[in-house]
């Protein structure tokens, strides 16, 4: 069997910003909360303590929290948290 490699273009596309998209998510040292915003101005804020994934977690952990459109994650040498982004969305206001 003979193979032989080809170059192709390659094009990526993101699917259009919708509504329900995270656009930010941080810790909040004042409440304790995890503070998740959404692309339509909703804001979800949850108590750390709600997750025992995070009962170790540190200030330097929560520097690791990040958003994305897929949802929330804090992945470091002591935490390994992650959380869709829908489970997110009900908690909004």
């Amino acid at each position: 069997m003979n193979t032989s490699q080809t170059l192709h273009d390659a094009v990526v596309v993101a699917p259009p910003v919708r509504p329900e998209d995270i656009i930010d998510a941080h810790y909040d040292a004042d409440t304790h909360k995890i503070v998740v915003s959404f692309q339509d101005g909703k804001i979800a804020r949850v108590l750390t303590t709600e997750f025992e994934e995070l009962a170790a977690a540190t200030a330097t952990d929560y520097e690791h929290l990040d958003g994305t459109r897929s949802g929330v994650t804090c992945i470091t040498d002591t935490v390994d948290f992650a959380v869709a982004a829908s489970w997110w969305r009900k908690q909004a206001v």
